[in-house]
Parts: C-alpha cells; structure tokens; sequence
C-alpha cells in the first residue's frame, strides 16, 4: 500500500516529517509521498531523518512531491496540482518555486486586510507565531478565527468566509495551472490533478477542466481519495483512461487538522495500489 498525497507541520499538517516517517513504517506503507502545500521543507527534513535511520528505499520509499494552489481565469476556486518524482533541485524549479511561495506570501496579505475591513481581529505576525514558520494556509487562518471565538469549527469557517468562492475567499493571481504544469514537468516530474471531485463542477465541467489541463500537460488525475465512495473512483479511472491520464492517489493526510482521515486508509476504505509507481517511472 501507498500514500501519494500527504502533508507535515510544514504546511498545514500536524505531523512532523519525522513523526510522518515513523508513522508510514508503523503502517507498513511500501511508499509515501510528501507533498506540502508551496514548500519542501518537509520533504528535506524527511530526507534527513531517513538518511539518519538507515531505512532503505526497499522498506520505504520516500517520494519528492509537493502540492501547489494555482488558478485558471474562468473558475472561481483553487485548482490543486500535485507534483511526484520532482528533481527538486533543479534551477527551474528552485526558482519557480520561490515565485510561488512569495504569491502566496501576498495572498495571505491580502488576506489579513479583507479579515481586518470586515472586523476580524487578526494579523499576520498572529499568524506567523501559531505556524511556526510553516507556510501559512487557509488552514492557519481558519484554525485562528476560531481560537478567537468567531467560528465554533474550522469547516465553518471555509463554508461561510474562506472557502473557494466563498465572500473573502482571494484567489491566487499569478499561478496559473499552466505554469505549474510546466514548471513541474521542467523538473523531471509529473504533474497530477489534486481531489477533482472536491472542485464544485458536474461531471461535464469537470471533463471540461481535465481536457484544459490536459492541454497544458497535465500527466496524471487521482483516482484514489479518501474522500471519494466507490462509484467516484470507478469515474475519475474512467475519466484517466479517457484522457489517457496516469492514475494516482493519496489520503491528503493532515493529521488532526482533518479527523478521521488516517494516513493510507484515509477513512478506512482508502487503498492506493502499489502498481500505480510501475508507469509512472517510465
């Protein structure tokens, strides 16, 4: 079993990267992928700490991943693009992913002053000490407001304010789907459409948004979530071999920042086969 789409305190998880590991041996996964929202801070840490225990990539194969917020003009929400087998170091990449993190930097800016002009207490340095220097997300500022007391639960706070077209919802300007498509595909990697039945799109806008992704070089769909029932998978594998697209999949593990969801087993009936590294390291 494996787990493509998981995330650290580095992001908006509540696992370490060493206490992710630890937690993936424990369950005995065959591969994990870490892929932290903007960031690959995690994913070095992780690195470090396997390299430190010795584990060899036979027992469990740490995959360099990330997972990057981009937009398309015409939708009003967050289109998630999941990047695997990143050369992560490479020029284009580095560079990318620093043009990345600083939209997202004056995101959470603009952020703080629409909060501020509709009356919420709130501030960025606020921000900054609860995430201990992990790259701040929607998830720290719904996390805050309820701390504060204006929301009893964090998915109240999506639905009502935050959330993808929600009244302060603020879209990423200048990542678009296409140049994080391409910026993955220049590192080596491959570049895989996050949770498409998350995206609040009927199945022809959805095959609408595959086919315009898939003109930038979209490579691969998650056909496999936590979230997904039964009937979900079998579309979206229908939708990958339609589009002629590499199967993928993940829990989107966060650890208590979304209950219940557990690493490789997402809501128990997760299972992400194996088999689906084979293509994909061709």
């Amino acid at each position: 079993m494996i787990d493509l789409h998981t995330h650290t305190t580095a992001s908006d998880g509540t696992y370490t990267p060493e206490q992710l590991i630890d937690y993936a041996l424990e369950k005995k996964l065959k591969a994990i992928a870490i892929t932290d929202h903007d960031t690959i801070d995690g994913l070095l840490q992780a690195q470090d700490y396997l390299q430190k225990k010795a584990i060899d990539p036979s027992t469990l194969e740490l995959i360099n991943g990330i997972e990057l917020s981009t937009n398309i003009d015409k939708y009003d929400f967050d289109i998630h693009i999941v990047g695997l087998f990143l050369d992560i170091h490479h020029p284009s990449f580095v560079k990318g992913l620093k043009h990345i993190y600083d939209d997202r930097e004056r995101r959470n800016e603009k952020m703080i002053e629409s909060l501020q002009n509709h009356n919420y207490d709130i501030t960025l340095d606020e921000l900054k000490s609860q995430s201990k220097d992990s790259v701040i997300t929607r998830s720290h500022f719904a996390n805050h407001l309820v701390e504060k007391g204006y929301f009893s639960k964090t998915k109240e706070v999506f639905h009502k304010l935050i959330g993808n077209g929600k009244k302060l919802y603020i879209p990423r300007e200048d990542v678009s789907s296409e140049s994080a498509i391409h910026l993955i595909k220049e590192s080596g990697g491959i570049p895989v459409l996050a949770h498409p039945t998350l995206y609040p799109l009927d199945s022809n806008g959805l095959y609408a948004l595959v086919d315009q992704l898939k003109s930038y070089g979209l490579l691969g769909i998650e056909t496999y979530y936590s979230l997904y029932t039964a009937q979900e998978t079998k579309a979206m594998i229908h939708i990958a071999e339609r589009f002629s697209l590499l199967k993928s999949g993940g829990s989107d593990f966060h650890g208590e920042n979304k209950p219940g969801n557990d690493l490789g087993v997402g809501f128990g009936n997760l299972q992400v086969p194996d088999e689906l590294l084979i293509p994909m390291r061709h």
